[in-house]
């Protein structure tokens, strides 16, 4: 359940750090209000949170969206 991940970051504005930040922890990105994109996305989805990963260090995250990424080619 959610948007596809085709294209996922270049919907952050090609900001891997919030991207990043969003997986970890996608509540907090949306508490804070501070994401105009992390808001639609949860309310998009019937105010449906995605998980918290907060135990994938970032280079696990690199190669998900890696991995992501080369599928598209």
């Amino acid at each position: 359940m959610g948007p596809k991940l085709t294209g996922v970051v270049s919907r952050w504005n090609n900001d891997t750090t919030q991207v990043k930040s969003f997986i970890k922890n996608s509540q907090q990105i949306i508490n804070s209000k501070q994401n105009a994109y992390a808001s639609k996305l949860f309310t998009d989805w019937n105010q449906a949170a995605m998980p918290s990963f907060p135990n994938l260090s970032d280079k696990d995250i690199n190669d998900i969206l890696a991995y992501i990424y080369k599928g598209q080619d």
